[in-house]
C-alpha cells in the first residue's frame, strides 16, 4: 500500500510522555510543599485517565479537566490547595522536560527521503503540545499538527478524525496510516473512520478489538519495514 498521509499520535508514540509527566508531577508537589510519596503518582494518573475519558467523551471541557484533575488529587490528600494553580505550574513545568520516545528522531529522520508526508494528529492541550513538539525537535518533520483542544474533537470522537482528513485534503480514507500507542484512541478510533491502522506496542500488549490493527510494532524503527 502505498499511503498519502503517515499521521502519528504524540504522547507515548513520539514524546515519552510518562517521563515527562512524572517530572511535572513532583515537582508540582514540591511547590505546594508537599515531598512527593511513590504512591501519589500512580493516584494522579488513574484521576488524570478518568478525566480525560470524560473530556474524550464530551462529559467536560478542557477547562474543567485542568482543574478538576488537581482538585480530585487534593480531596485525596484531604489537603487545601489551588488546583488552578497547580495545574499551571505542572504545564510550565511540563512544557520543559520533553523528551522523545527512543528511535522516535532515527524514525522520522528515514521516514524523509520516502516522501511521504507526515501529520501529528494529538489529543492534547495547544498550549502544551505545540511547545513540546517543538522543544522535542521534531515539529519540523510534519506538514500538519493537529491538536484536539484546536479543533473541538477528542479522539476517539469520529469528528476528530472528520475533520482531520478534511485537513489533509484526503479523498480515500485508506491511503491514510495512523500510527499511535492507544488502543481506543489512535487505533479504534481511527478503524472506524476507515483508515489502515499500526499499533506501536512497546510492551507486548493483547488487545480486544473486533477487527485487529493493520500492523503491530513493538519498536518504532519497524515501521519503515512496513513501508519499504
Amino acid at each position: 500500500m502505498t499511503y498519502q498521509w503517515l499521521i502519528f499520535d504524540a504522547d507515548n508514540t513520539l514524546l515519552d510522555f510518562t517521563r515527562s509527566a512524572r517530572i511535572a508531577f513532583t515537582e508540582t508537589l514540591r511547590s505546594i510543599d508537599l515531598e512527593p510519596d511513590g504512591a501519589f503518582f500512580e493516584v494522579y494518573h488513574q484521576i488524570n485517565v478518568e478525566c480525560w475519558g470524560d473530556l474524550e467523551a464530551g462529559r467536560i471541557s478542557p477547562e474543567e479537566l485542568k482543574i478538576l484533575r488537581f482538585s480530585r488529587f487534593l480531596d485525596y490528600l484531604g489537603k487545601e490547595g489551588n488546583p488552578g494553580e497547580m495545574n499551571a505550574y505542572y504545564f510550565d513545568v511540563l512544557k520543559r522536560s520533553t523528551f522523545r520516545v527512543d528511535g522516535a528522531l532515527d524514525l522520522l529522520e528515514a521516514l524523509r527521503p520516502l516522501g511521504i508526508p507526515m501529520a501529528i494528529a494529538t489529543n492534547g492541550l495547544a498550549e502544551v503540545q505545540r511547545p513540546r513538539l517543538e522543544q522535542a525537535g521534531i515539529d519540523h518533520f510534519f506538514e500538519e499538527i493537529i491538536v484536539s483542544e484546536e479543533i473541538g474533537y477528542f479522539k476517539p470522537n469520529p469528528g476528530f478524525f472528520h475533520t482531520t482528513a478534511e485537513r489533509l485534503r484526503v479523498q480515500e480514507s485508506d491511503r491514510i496510516l495512523m500510527i499511535g500507542d492507544s488502543l481506543h484512541s489512535d487505533i479504534e478510533g481511527a478503524q472506524r473512520a476507515g483508515w489502515d491502522t499500526c499499533w506501536y506496542n512497546p510492551n507486548g500488549d493483547s488487545h480486544s478489538l473486533a477487527s485487529s490493527p493493520s500492523f503491530i510494532i513493538s519498536r518504532l524503527h519497524q515501521l519503515m519495514e512496513i513501508l519499504t
